[in-house]
């Protein structure tokens, strides 16, 4: 969890530029269309928006979500943040996408695959 924490730290003092030796394995898993459409993203958006947590216009502002819920059980992690949210979803369309991913590429490397 260290080198995570490493990295946000670098990212944060570098106007959001990822470290040279950040090697990511999230492109290695397939997540497919989300099925979210443009309007609904700009609604969650604009609503974001209207709690005031954040001036748009404010160049020093920096948005990086982290997401993994292992992640927030980490204290350093979670003291990195400067806001959480946490964000719900129906069971039935969490199970659907878990089923609709054909494997899962791992940290330690090893891929899981989900049978159809």
């Amino acid at each position: 969890m260290d080198d995570f924490v490493d990295a946000m730290r670098y990212i944060r003092a570098r106007d959001g530029n990822y470290p040279p030796t950040l090697k990511s394995i999230q492109e290695k898993n397939e997540l497919g269309d989300p099925g979210i459409s443009d309007q609904v993203i700009e609604n969650v958006r604009q609503n974001f928006l209207s709690l005031n947590l954040l001036d748009p216009e404010d160049p020093a502002v920096l948005l990086c979500l982290v997401d993994g819920f292992f992640l927030y059980s980490d204290p350093s992690v979670v003291d990195e943040l400067d806001l959480r949210f946490l964000i719900r979803a129906p069971y039935h369309k969490l199970k659907a996408r878990r089923e609709a991913r054909s494997g899962y590429v791992t940290l330690e490397g090893s891929s899981l695959f989900f049978p159809n």
